[in-house]
């Protein structure tokens, strides 16, 4: 016996199989015994032991795999916020080298970002594009 699980329109149904053998075709087939209900409201109370053995054993073997997916979620996570806080970092420090160079240049014609930005139509779009990308 075993728990076959059957999703219909995203939903999980658990049923117990059992495999037989047809002597005449020689083939296996499956018969299903029980119907045990959707597989997130599985309920156990009218199970034998043998059937509640059966389910158990197909319980833990799927919190198994969910624990290990659960595991290569959270690395995969780790490691993409890692590089997201680097990016962000990488493009912090662009924006202040820009700074330096733009304060080291209005410092040269004696303005302030105001006083150019009025008589040359500069506008400082870097630092722009990056609060755009923090909060995106």
């Amino acid at each position: 016996m075993y728990v076959r699980r059957k999703n219909v329109k995203g939903f999980s149904y658990a049923y117990l199989v059992e495999s037989r053998w047809d002597k005449e075709k020689k083939q296996s087939y499956q018969v299903v015994i029980k119907y045990l209900g959707r597989l997130e409201n599985l309920k156990l109370d009218n199970l034998t032991s043998e059937e509640l053995a059966v389910v158990s054993k197909y319980m833990n073997t799927k919190l198994k795999v969910n624990e290990n997916m659960d595991s290569h979620i959270r690395k995969y996570q780790q490691v993409m916020n890692k590089y997201h806080n680097k990016m962000i970092k990488q493009k912090l420090v662009e924006q202040r080298k820009i700074e330096k160079v733009q304060e080291k240049v209005l410092s040269d014609l004696k303005m302030d970002k105001q006083q150019f930005s009025d008589r040359f139509g500069w506008k400082n779009t870097i630092s722009n594009s990056i609060k755009m990308d923090i909060t995106a």
